[in-house]
């Protein structure tokens, strides 16, 4: 009852003044509450209360309100996954070119291959020098053409090797 009080002995030092506010009852229910000091004239003859129920809308403005943190919730977790996925990229990329630098300045042959269809995807200058195509020759070649073992290595394919060592190259002939 203390804030139901409070507001109305305000009122009684002040009847001149108007009031405004909530009040919450113990069974869940909300009502607005409005005062003001009603005059003929100069002269204050009572005062008019105004009572409105407003307990379903508290209740979605409460609604509303906690949908709002989760969506602002929600939307920092994205903003900071989408953080991370950009880090990510970021490290993936220069991982990837580290790896292609590597790759194409070695001195040893090395083919990048699929390992269903056989096909070249990527070469090093020493397979295009070893093997003796040019690069552009090799690209339409599968592993098949330059190996002398192609039985190896479709048992190491099919054994889901991820290496597929060739021994014996077969060589462009000129």
């Amino acid at each position: 009852f203390a804030a139901f009080e409070k507001p109305l002995e305000e009122l009684l030092q002040s009847p001149e003044s108007g009031s405004y506010d909530i009040i919450h009852c113990c069974d869940g229910r909300t009502f607005r509450r409005y005062s003001q000091a009603q005059k003929i004239g100069d002269r204050i003859i009572g005062r008019v209360w105004s009572f409105r129920a407003i307990t379903g809308q508290n209740r979605a403005e409460l609604e509303l309100r906690a949908a709002y943190e989760q969506l602002a919730a929600a939307e920092e977790e994205l903003e900071q996954k989408y953080a991370e996925q950009e880090k990510s990229t970021v490290l993936l990329r220069e991982s990837e070119e580290k790896y292609r630098g590597v790759f194409h300045a070695g001195t040893y042959p090395l083919l990048l291959v699929d390992c269903q269809s056989l096909e070249i995807l990527d070469l090093n200058a020493a397979a295009v020098v070893l093997y003796g195509y040019g690069r552009d020759e090799m690209f339409r070649l599968s592993l098949h053409h330059l190996s002398a073992e192609t039985v190896q290595i479709n048992n190491e394919i099919a054994g889901r090797s991820s290496e597929a060592l060739v021994h014996f190259h077969r060589k462009k002939s000129n």
